[in-house]
């Protein structure tokens, strides 16, 4: 998007450094609530677990301890196997027993088993027999001896099987019973609800919202809550990346937590049972977990908008002033292209648009005074000169005065022949880079440019409040300078096969009218006068490279010339013959000024 206006601007440099700061700050105070969050449900997931885990240990060990009990409460007496199954069935969450007593050796060493019902060993219907239990094979076995019930071991806990009968998932708990020379004398299989370990969970806050499994050290799970569907199979059945590494951490240590992306996107925790080879592991969207830091987050983007808004109406209601006067400024700037130079009012506040305003205005005034210098002295008079005329009143007016000024012609001589052998282009391009250095010259000695003619230039230098002798002496430093420039032209125009220009330079000095010609419309800086026609007769008795001045010239000039020859002639315009001398320097115009020529002899007081 370009940015067209100043407001734009405003609003853009403006707010979104702002946008930056609160947005940075937003992601840093995020990230560390994040971590926070996940470090407190780290804890709070691995005691929950344990606290779980604790639970589900406790009903496991409760029906040893039952079994204890019931042992001493028959004072170990000996009791058929069918009395022993019928006193355990009562046993809370006992779904039937199964009590087995040991055969007794005989002599050889052959176990004798008396005989059972349906011709079943004591064996029978144990299905899986230490790993587990068929729902065929839960029934009591019947033994015709009696057992009694002295020391109860654990053995092991295996299952859960499904049971169609009982439509539950049944665990069955093994123990051990020893007689008093401590040999096993039998053993014991409580048959189980998986359900039936897992009720006091129901009431705790956090079972009720999480996803938990009940798993083996294997993977298989064995009971799943907070799912739509009951979970089967075994925990990397399903893919998914983090119960994949859920196993594996389960398998390699009893507790700990997992995370998956970051942020969280799903959480895990597990924790070992004591009691049975199981784990519970609990698992939550990150989300959940994250939901404080979300709603943090939401809460703060909308106070960040709302900031964000607030700021800018704040800008648009500073910038509006100032862009408005801003705007102002640039319609002026746009009328003063067309050239009206119409003010602008500034503010009564002293900001910098108002010091803008103030600038502006005092550009105006140098813009009325550079044109007013242009349209009055052209563009060949040195700004300080121009000045230094226009501080008299009489140059701001149409008229001028009399007083005595030098007089400077120079002209070239077959110049006509010169351009016959040149392009137009070639011509142009020649007469400028030629009038350059005259230019140059004549704006350096402080000299006015009155005209060009072609090849030819007419310029003048005033007194300036100085004796007459300053400016004659000004005009023979500029008329040196001027030949040296043409000298320094043909050595170029040499090198680039360029013809050469022989410059014929004049010299008067007497008294004119000085000021500005022309009317109301367009004037323009000059000078009239008998001294400008003599000045341009004199400059036809002149050679190319030759200085040729009056009589006039050379008295105010004084002993810094030197007359190499003089000569007498009638020219057009004048009734008696006038003189010309042509003349050189005694010396270096610096030493016969007495001092540099240039500018430094001008008073810009």
């Amino acid at each position: 998007m370009r940015l067209r206006t100043l407001r734009q601007r405003f609003l853009l440099l403006l707010l979104l450094p702002v946008l930056l700061l609160l947005g940075v700050a937003g992601l840093v105070g995020f990230w560390q609530v994040h971590e926070h969050l996940l470090e407190q449900w780290r804890e709070s997931a691995l005691f929950s677990l344990e606290e779980a885990a604790h639970v589900i240990d406790m009903r496991l060990a409760r029906p040893g301890e039952a079994l204890k009990v019931v042992a001493d409460l028959q004072a170990g007496r000996e009791l058929p196997a069918e009395q022993w199954q019928a006193l355990l069935a009562k046993v809370p969450g006992v779904v039937r027993a199964k009590v087995e007593p040991e055969p007794s050796p005989t002599v050889d060493g052959t176990a004798e088993i008396g005989p059972h019902p349906g011709g079943r060993g004591p064996g029978a219907g144990l299905g899986r027999g230490m790993g587990g239990m068929s729902a065929e094979g839960v029934t009591a076995s019947r033994g015709r001896w009696g057992m009694r019930l002295l020391r109860v071991r654990p053995a092991q806990v295996a299952g859960p099987e499904y049971s169609t009968a009982d439509q539950a998932n049944l665990v069955t708990l093994s123990y051990q019973v020893q007689d008093e020379q401590g040999r096993t004398s039998g053993r014991v299989e409580l048959i189980m609800a998986l359900e039936f370990f897992l009720e006091d969970l129901q009431a705790l806050r956090w079972w009720q919202t999480s996803q938990v499994l009940l798993v083996d050290r294997q993977g298989r799970i064995l009971t799943s809550h907070g799912y739509d569907q009951p979970r089967r199979g075994t925990l990397d059945q399903s893919g998914d990346p983090l119960e994949i590494q859920t196993l594996a951490a389960l398998q390699r240590s009893d507790s700990g937590t997992l995370l998956s992306g970051h942020p969280a996107r799903r959480v895990s925790g597990f924790f070992a049972l004591k009691q049975a080879p199981w784990h519970l592991v609990l698992s939550a969207p990150g989300d959940r977990v994250l939901a404080p830091v979300f709603g943090f987050l939401s809460a703060y983007s909308l106070a960040v908008a709302v900031a964000l808004g607030f700021v800018g109406l704040i800008i648009l209601a500073v910038t509006r002033g100032i862009t408005k006067r801003v705007a102002v400024l640039g319609q002026a700037a746009a009328r003063v292209s067309r050239g009206d130079y119409a003010e602008v009012e500034p503010d009564a506040c002293c900001d910098e648009v108002s010091q803008l305003a103030m600038g502006f205005n005092l550009m105006l005034a140098g813009l009325r005074e550079r044109d007013y210098i242009k349209d009055t002295f052209g563009r060949y008079v040195d700004e300080e000169v121009a000045r230094k005329l226009m501080s008299r009143p009489e140059a701001r007016r149409l008229g001028g005065e009399q007083r005595p000024v030098a007089i400077l012609l120079t002209d070239v001589r077959g110049f006509t022949q010169v351009c016959e052998r040149l392009s137009p282009e070639q011509t142009i391009a020649v007469v400028n880079r030629y009038l350059e250095g005259i230019i140059n010259s004549i704006q350096g000695h402080q000299g006015i440019i009155v005209d060009f003619l072609g090849d030819a230039a007419l310029a003048f230098f005033d007194t300036l409040d100085q004796p007459i002798e300053q400016a004659v002496r000004r005009a023979l430093c500029c008329s040196l300078e001027v030949r040296q420039a043409s000298q320094e032209f043909n050595r170029q125009a040499r090198q680039e096969g360029l013809p050469e220009l022989a410059t014929a330079i004049a010299l008067n000095a007497g008294e004119v009218v000085v000021g500005n010609i022309g009317s109301k419309a367009r004037t323009k800086f000059g000078i009239v006068g008998g001294p400008v026609n003599l000045t341009a007769r004199l400059q036809t008795l002149a050679e190319g490279g030759e200085i040729i001045v009056s009589d006039q010239f050379l008295a105010l000039a004084g002993p810094a010339v030197r007359v190499e020859k003089s000569l007498r002639s009638l020219v057009k315009g004048f009734p008696e013959p006038v003189n010309a001398h042509v003349v050189s320097p005694q010396q270096d115009c610096g030493l016969v000024m007495g001092d540099d020529c240039r500018l430094s002899h001008l008073d810009r007081a």
